[in-house]
């Protein structure tokens, strides 16, 4: 087998799309554990706040306080533009979901159910939902995981005490970053829509790595 020959046969792999078949079995359980890990971050992150503010590290209570309520109140600036064509009801139930924290399962069930209808995007709004979930997430990432994990390690370095459920949290935060990161670049590319549309940009995962 030549070179060429070699060559073509992996352009011919990475430009064809991935059978839904493959995907069933990333399409069930992980992404609901990824939504329940995203929470339970943010509760810790609650958590971790109250103990740094009954401790008397205000500072470090009032970080992981903004890092929070930074990530909510973009999620929530989000929902309004992407659904100011929907109804006030409409608006005010997925405001709900945000400060409840249940918004990331609502998300994964919504993305699921999207692909396994074959719908691009969903009535009166500006993206389909994976593209939501996807935006949901880089903001959860950049304003409340990483710089809160950034604070924690420094509340552990400046104080020295050093909890199970402070190193939990930060671990979690660490964990949910990495996991987040990695999994939209994965669902992006093993798309069978995203392949179809766009073969040269997406396809950098084998199909023989989704066997």
């Amino acid at each position: 087998m030549t070179g060429s020959t070699i060559a073509t046969e992996l352009m011919e792999e990475k430009h064809t799309a991935v059978p839904p078949s493959l995907l069933s079995r990333f399409s069930t359980l992980l992404p609901y554990w990824k939504a329940a890990a995203t929470m339970i971050d943010m509760v810790l992150d609650i958590v971790v706040m109250i103990k740094y503010y009954t401790r008397g590290d205000l500072g470090f209570a009032w970080a992981c306080f903004v890092c929070l309520f930074s990530n909510l109140a973009l999620q929530s600036l989000f929902v309004v533009f992407a659904y100011r064509q929907k109804s006030l009801w409409q608006n005010c139930r997925e405001q709900l979901y945000i400060w409840t924290l249940i918004k990331p399962a609502i998300d994964v069930h919504r993305v699921l159910n999207e692909e396994a209808k074959h719908i691009s995007t969903h009535e009166n709004t500006i993206m389909s939902y994976r593209a939501e979930y996807t935006t949901m997430r880089i903001i959860e990432i950049t304003t409340e995981c990483v710089p809160g994990s950034i604070i924690q390690a420094a509340a552990m370095l400046a104080s020295g005490e050093i909890s199970t459920v402070i190193i939990v949290s930060f671990a979690s935060s660490l964990v949910t970053s990495a996991m987040i990161s990695a999994n939209i670049s994965f669902d992006w590319d093993v798309s069978t829509e995203q392949r179809a549309c766009d073969p040269y940009f997406y396809g950098y995962i084998p199909k023989s790595n989704m066997a």
